[in-house]
């Protein structure tokens, strides 16, 4: 890991941090890892005393065993009875790839001593390829056949907010007042409807008490991926989606040198979404009122 920090100008308005790590990580199980890289720039600059807006960027990136190999199956034996480096992943299946980014923007104004306005914005983008392993059979005997699905997916999110917050005097009674708007987008696709199983059955069945970790009778799967990732995952039912918009004002109200506080407050959310594979983002409206 590195962290950086420091100033970038001379009179100390404009700040940066950078974050970096990475890791190469092995198990305890054979032919199983699980490798990351991560880095995190931020910037700040101080437009004016009251003024303030500060960048972010976050990346990540893991290459790991196929989701689903950390799973024993082995009937009929006693708990603990295989050895600890077990595992029933295929040396040679394509490796499970994660990126993840993030971009983050935050604008902050001091209006006055009582009252600051905030407006953020943050969108994040994921992919993720590889598989996911599965017995299809698991036979009395202890003998399987495993199965590997293709896991292919991304998924968009889209928030921003604005909001003020500040104090201000009745009387004898203070008032703490937050009010604001916040709306998004989030969209969800994945294809996890081809699957292949790599062991054969009548003799070419994965043995746990005598397991092999050539190549599997049936061999590897060769997924189909020239088809756009939504086309598949309309088909697979693996795609859905929402907007939302809500507007919201509280007001926390302090009585008795704030000794009693009540609080008083009031969200209006309008929501829409689509259901798994539905590619038509107006299959489901909803309003909410919470006070």
């Amino acid at each position: 890991m590195l962290d950086l920090d420091g100033k970038l100008s001379k009179d100390g308005k404009l700040l940066y941090r950078l974050n970096l790590s990475a890791q190469n990580k092995k198990s305890h199980r054979d032919y199983e890892y699980n490798n990351r890289y991560a880095m995190a720039p931020v910037l700040s600059y101080q437009i004016n005393d009251n003024t303030k807006i500060t960048a972010e960027y976050t990346y990540q990136y893991a290459k790991m065993t196929d989701v689903g190999s950390y799973y024993v199956f082995a009937p009929g034996t006693e708990y603990a009875t295989l050895p600890r480096n077990f595992t029933m992943t295929a040396p040679g299946l394509e490796p499970t790839k994660i990126t993840d980014q993030t971009f983050l923007i935050n604008f902050e104004h001091q209006i006055s001593n009582d009252w600051k306005l905030t407006a953020q914005a943050m969108h994040s983008k994921y992919r993720h390829q590889g598989t996911s392993s599965w017995p299809s059979i698991v036979n009395p005997d202890g003998t399987l056949q495993r199965g590997i699905s293709i896991w292919d997916a991304a998924s968009d999110i889209t928030m921003g907010q604005l909001f003020i917050n500040g104090n201000v005097r009745t009387g004898k009674i203070t008032h703490r007042i937050l009010g604001g708007i916040d709306a998004g987008s989030k969209d969800y696709m994945a294809d996890w409807g081809q699957y292949f199983v790599i062991d054969s059955a009548n003799g070419g069945e994965f043995n746990p008490a005598d397991p092999n970790y050539g190549v599997p009778s049936n061999g590897f799967p060769i997924w189909d991926r020239t088809t756009p990732l939504e086309a598949r995952s309309v088909q697979a039912g693996g795609l859905m989606g929402q907007r939302y918009a809500a507007v919201y004002v509280q007001d926390e109200l302090g009585f008795f040198e704030n000794k009693l506080r009540l609080t008083l407050a009031g969200r209006y959310t309008d929501l829409s979404q689509h259901s798994w594979g539905d590619p038509a983002v107006k299959a489901k409206k909803l309003r909410h009122v919470l006070v």
